[in-house]
C-alpha cells in the first residue's frame, strides 16, 4: 500500500484528529516529565493554582501573600483539576500542571485537522493537524505550564467549527447544533483561559471574511441565541464572583496593569520591532517552515478558494495585530498557527 493511500485511510472520520492528537501528543510528552520548571512565569502560575488547592478558593487568583490579577481563572481551574487528579499540592510536581498544555496542544491538532478537511479532504486534514501539532512552538507550549497551549487549542476549536459552518454555506457538508456547541464551548473557554485573545481572533476572521465575500449571511448560523447564553454561562459566574469579591479590583488591575502596558509599549523589555514575529516563525514552525514560501504563493494564487480564503482570513489580520502590538513574545501568534498549518 502506497503512502498516499495509507494516509487516506487512516484519516477518515475521527481517526484523522486522532492521530494529529497522537502526534501532538508525543512531540510534548517527554518535556512534561524531563524539563524543569522554565521561567518565572510558569513557576507563578504552578504556585498560584497550588494555593487556590490549598486555600480553596477558587475565584480570587493569588500568589504567595498578593493578589494575582493578570489573567483569568481558566487555566487554574484546568491545573486544579489536574493536581487533585493525578497528584497533590503539597508534592509541587510541576508535571501535573503541565497536563492542561498538553491536552491543549492535543486539542489544538485535532482541531486543526477537523477543520481543514472539511474543505481539502480528511488526508490533506490529517497533514494539517500533525503539522501544527508537530511544530516547534506548539509542541514547546505543551509542557510549559502556562495559558498559551490551552488558549492555541480553545481558539483552534472555535475556528475549525466555524470553518464547517462556513464551508457549509460555499456547499460543503451540512453542519448541525453539535458544531455550533463546538464553535461556542471554544471561544468561552478561550475567554475563560486569556481574556479576549481568543475572542479577538475569531472576530476579525469572521470579519475579514464578511469584507472579503461582501455577504455574511452564514454568520447566523453560527447559533448566536443559545450561543451566547452557554457563553455567558461559562465565563458569566467567575466574572461576577470576582467582581464581588474583589471590589472591582481584578478588572483594574488586569486592564490598567497588564493590558494597558503591552498596547502601550514595551512591557517588561519585551519589545520588538515589526517584524519579529515573522522571522521568529521560521524557527518556530519547523519542520514545515521550508515549506512556508510555496505555502503563502500558493495560497495567494488560490485565494479565491472557500478553505485558503478562510485560512488568510484566519492569519492576516490577527498576525499584524500581534506585529503592531509594540510588547513582544514569540508564543504570542500561536493562536494563528492553525492557518499556517
Amino acid at each position: 500500500m502506497s503512502l498516499e493511500a495509507l494516509i487516506e485511510r487512516w484519516s477518515r472520520g475521527w481517526r484523522g484528529p486522532a492521530l494529529a492528537a497522537l502526534i501532538a501528543f508525543a512531540a510534548g510528552l517527554p518535556g512534561v516529565f524531563a524539563v524543569p520548571p522554565l521561567d518565572r512565569d510558569e513557576s507563578r502560575f504552578a504556585q498560584a493554582t497550588a494555593q487556590m488547592l490549598e486555600q480553596e478558593d477558587f475565584v480570587v487568583i493569588r500568589y504567595q501573600d498578593q493578589p494575582r490579577f493578570k489573567k483569568p481563572v481558566g487555566i487554574h481551574w484546568l491545573q486544579a483539576a489536574s493536581v487533585a487528579t493525578f497528584s497533590d499540592p503539597s508534592a509541587r510536581a510541576i508535571w501535573a500542571y503541565r497536563i492542561p498544555s498538553l491536552l491543549g496542544a492535543m486539542l489544538a491538532a485535532a482541531a486543526c485537522a477537523w477543520g481543514a478537511a472539511a474543505f481539502f479532504g480528511s488526508a490533506t486534514g490529517l497533514i494539517a493537524g500533525a503539522t501544527l501539532g508537530a511544530s516547534f512552538l506548539l509542541s514547546t507550549e505543551a509542557f510549559i505550564a502556562k495559558t498559551d497551549a490551552v488558549l492555541c487549542g480553545t481558539t483552534t476549536l472555535a475556528l475549525a467549527a466555524m470553518a464547517r459552518i462556513y464551508a457549509s454555506s460555499r456547499g460543503g457538508a451540512p453542519t448541525g447544533r453539535m458544531t455550533q456547541f463546538l464553535f461556542w464551548l471554544g471561544l468561552s473557554v478561550a475567554t475563560l483561559d486569556k481574556g479576549p485573545i481568543g475572542l479577538m481572533v475569531v472576530a476579525l476572521t469572521a470579519l475579514s471574511l464578511w469584507g472579503w465575500d461582501r455577504q455574511g449571511g452564514w454568520l447566523k448560523d453560527l447559533g448566536w441565541g443559545w450561543g451566547s447564553i452557554l457563553f455567558l454561562a461559562v465565563v458569566g459566574p467567575w466574572a461576577w464572583a470576582v467582581t464581588v469579591a474583589t471590589d472591582g479590583g481584578f478588572w483594574s488591575a488586569a486592564i490598567a496593569g497588564d493590558l494597558a502596558p503591552k498596547l502601550a509599549g514595551g512591557q517588561e523589555s519585551h519589545g520588538a520591532a515589526p517584524g519579529y514575529h515573522t522571522l521568529a516563525a521560521l524557527v518556530l514552525f519547523f519542520p514545515a517552515t521550508l515549506m512556508l514560501p510555496a505555502a503563502l504563493g500558493g495560497a495567494w494564487r488560490r485565494r479565491d478558494e472557500p478553505g485558503i480564503r478562510f485560512a488568510l482570513c484566519w492569519l492576516v489580520p490577527s498576525w499584524l495585530v500581534f506585529e503592531l502590538m509594540p510588547t513582544k513574545l514569540v508564543h504570542y501568534t500561536l493562536p494563528t498557527y492553525g492557518a499556517l498549518a
